[in-house]
């Protein structure tokens, strides 16, 4: 046996990646407990969250949340707790504790603003106030998405629009937001049939023609036989 516990610990941590990256999760969560108890910090971390993660792709979810506010309470202040926290939030609500999960992303938003994870967060908690019904919120967190330097999740955001303006039906607020969405992103398929729709049911053919007209209609003509 290893007397070195840092030389253990590294030799523990990559055999569980190796796991891990094979999906195997059941094998990989027994090499990170073992690094869990690591006299190097950073390490230690990064095997606890990793140890989590195990526990949350085994679907074991209650033990997964106790496991990441364990990290995100011992290494606060690092990207391990930042992530713990947005990862504990995705657990509970896998087990229907969304409104525990929108308190813990609000709170986390409030105090850790400038945070790498804060995107990731924001995104989850906009869709989660989209399935509660809370429209007034849903934008708010799009805005702070669009307004972010960073890029990830703003296309998501943007589609999240053209959701909330289906969800009010009002086809004029549709068709903007789903012709904004198309100019900057791209023809995407359900966005086009969502303005098209939009347009024919308002009995606006100008602006269904113009839409065509916009897009690559040959993607959507049936293959010649």
């Amino acid at each position: 046996a290893m007397k070195d516990p840092e030389a253990r610990a590294h030799i523990s941590y990559l055999a569980g990646m190796a796991y891990f990256n094979k999906e195997q999760y059941d094998s990989a969560d027994g090499m990170f407990a073992v690094v869990k108890n690591s006299p190097d910090t950073t390490l230690q971390a990064d095997g606890w969250l990793k140890y989590a993660d195990c526990q949350y792709n085994l679907g074991n979810f209650k033990k997964a949340v106790k496991e990441y506010e364990s990290v995100a309470e011992r290494f606060a202040g690092t990207r391990f707790s930042d992530e713990a926290v947005y990862a504990a939030g995705l657990c509970k609500i896998k087990t229907g504790q969304t409104g525990d999960a929108i308190a813990d992303y609000e709170n986390f938003l409030k105090t850790h603003p400038a945070s790498p994870m804060s995107p990731s967060i924001l995104i989850e908690a906009a869709k989660l106030y989209f399935e509660k019904g809370d429209d007034a919120k849903v934008s708010e967190k799009i805005s702070l998405i669009e307004q972010s330097p960073e890029a990830r999740f703003k296309q998501e955001a943007s589609r999240l629009r053209v959701k909330l303006a289906e969800k009010r039906n009002q086809p004029e607020e549709i068709y903007q937001e789903a012709v904004r969405h198309m100019k900057t992103y791209g023809s995407e398929d359900d966005v086009v049939l969502v303005a098209v729709q939009t347009t024919v049911g308002a009995a606006k053919f100008e602006e269904t023609l113009k839409i065509l007209e916009s897009v690559q209609m040959d993607k959507f003509k049936p293959a010649l036989l």
